[in-house]
């Protein structure tokens, strides 16, 4: 009963709104996965935490466009680390396909039978 005897709210749009969006070429959105959900109308600028620093960063809507369209990416991700905390994960990445690079191209040890031998 209460519910229906308040008030709606309504909740006023900021006027600058169109000129601070950038508009959602549908065809390409989301073509990659099989979704039940609808591409939105426009990409706004997210503001978000990073997950590693902590710094209050924002998720533009041009980066936006690019992830979701240009590359591909999942219609369900969101933008979690900084470009600083981005740039050090890749790093660790690379290096990691280095050293294994590296490891692969490493000679086997003289024994190496005895060492993956099953008892």
């Amino acid at each position: 009963m209460q519910s229906k005897n308040r008030k709606r709210k309504r909740i006023k749009r900021d006027k600058r709104k169109h000129r601070e969006r950038l508009i959602v070429d549908k065809s390409k959105w989301g073509a990659n996965e099989n979704t039940y959900s609808l591409a939105p109308d426009y990409y706004y600028d997210k503001i978000y935490n990073c997950v590693d620093c902590g710094i209050q960063a924002i998720w533009t809507k041009e980066r936006q466009k690019y992830f979701f369209e240009e590359l591909g990416g999942n219609t369900n991700s969101k933008a979690v680390r900084c470009q600083i905390c981005s740039a050090h994960v890749q790093a660790l990445k690379e290096n990691q396909q280095r050293h294994m690079a590296e490891m692969a191209k490493k000679q086997p040890h003289p024994n190496e039978k005895f060492f993956n031998k099953k008892y």
